[in-house]
């Protein structure tokens, strides 16, 4: 995952590190990065790719820290890292209580596969003018390693490394009907956007209009319904899609990408609409005359919030470390990790569900402690070095 120190500075405060001392806490913190690039090195001083002298920070993360997919998840990380808080007027960006929507009335969801897709969203945009994105997105897609395509696309993507939610659209006026299927595949064929005929077979989930399938979900889109020059009306996709599925569909058909990776380590079920509405007002906003014709978003499982409880004493004999209760509660709310005292120096502490997935059982079990209690137990750890050492 490449992130961008000037993106980042825009949720967390950077100021008084170099780009080369952010990769020494990100790395002493157990977020390995693999190397720092500046702007300059990737496209020469004089390049006009360039939107301001920026840092390019390679991280190297393990299969638990999925969380830091995304510009905001590393943000979350650096915060607890560098002992600051994130900044709340840019996290209102994904606050749904922010924006005014109608509901979408023209299209209905009939989903066949409730365990596999617990929650789906949509929008339509209709008057929208194809062509090439703001230079600015372009910068920072390309600074991150993804080719710039067109308005539309370049959107969809940049939301996705902003926030960890993958973005699917296509063109509205290629769907036959006005109700979605959420279906499992019956040994279909279908020619997908890079011009190639694939088989899925019933372990594959589809989005189909009722005539024909759309989209292999969260991999790729049917060539039909692709976004091209002529497209005026555009529906948006923002979905959960089982990580076990996608993972298994994927590796038949040869195809992986930014979406699939991110499907398969379970996405944030809490984010979907708010990427939906945040990608929606960025696309409005640059395509003059286009509008926001109606969002819906389906449900179909309660979102689970974990809790983990565990005592000052145990979390000192788990490090070998001296913690106080202030230090526990301070590097709690770095990390943005609400919790409650219900007892003297025992911690009920929730778990967000951009880090829910990993939450699968207590600290306080005579098993192993999961990766999300070892994270907390991890910063806890470093911050009390830090503290000592000052």
């Amino acid at each position: 995952m490449k992130v961008s120190t000037t993106w980042l500075s825009e949720y967390i405060d950077l100021k008084g590190y170099t780009g080369e001392e952010l990769a020494e806490q990100l790395t002493a913190h157990g977020i390995e990065v693999d190397s720092v690039l500046s702007t300059d090195e990737l496209y020469g001083q004089e390049s006009s790719l360039q939107e301001t002298k920026d840092n390019i920070l390679d991280l190297d993360l393990t299969p638990n820290r999925s969380d830091c997919l995304s510009i905001i998840g590393t943000a979350y990380e650096m915060g607890a890292v560098l002992g600051r808080y994130m900044d709340s007027n840019s996290l209102n960006r994904y606050n749904v209580s922010s924006y005014n929507y109608s509901p979408l009335n023209s299209f209905s969801v009939n989903n066949e596969a409730e365990q596999e897709c617990k929650c789906y969203a949509l929008a339509l945009i209709e008057n929208v003018q194809i062509g090439p994105s703001p230079l600015w997105i372009q910068h920072r897609l390309s600074a991150l390693g993804v080719a710039p395509v067109n308005n539309v696309c370049d959107f969809a993507n940049y939301i996705m490394l902003e926030c960890g939610q993958p973005i699917n659209i296509y063109d509205a006026d290629q769907f036959s009907g006005a109700q979605i299927q959420i279906r499992f595949a019956d040994e279909e064929n279908i020619m997908t956007a890079d011009g190639l005929k694939r088989t899925v077979d019933s372990t594959a989930l589809l989005i189909s209009d009722g005539r024909k399938p759309a989209s292999i979900a969260g991999i790729a889109n049917a060539a039909d319904y692709e976004i091209s020059p002529g497209t005026h009306r555009i529906l948006i996709e923002s979905a959960h899609f089982s990580g076990s599925v996608t993972r298994k569909t994927s590796r038949k058909l040869g195809l992986r990408n930014e979406k699939t990776v991110r499907f398969e380590k379970e996405i944030n079920l809490e984010m979907i609409l708010p990427a939906l509405l945040r990608v929606s007002e960025l696309i409005v906003a640059a395509s003059p005359g286009a509008k926001l014709s109606g969002v819906s978003h389906w449900q179909y499982a309660p979102i689970e919030h974990k809790t983990i409880k565990v005592s000052q004493e145990k979390i000192n004999r788990y490090l070998g470390t001296e913690i106080s209760g202030e230090q526990i509660e301070a590097i709690l709310k770095y990390l943005h990790f609400p919790f409650e005292i219900p007892e003297n120096s025992v911690y009920l502490i929730s778990v967000p569900k951009r880090r829910g997935i990993l939450a699968r059982r207590s600290i306080s079990s005579r098993k192993s402690p999961d990766c999300t209690a070892m994270s907390i137990f991890l910063c806890l750890w470093y911050r009390a070095l830090q503290h000592q050492e000052n």
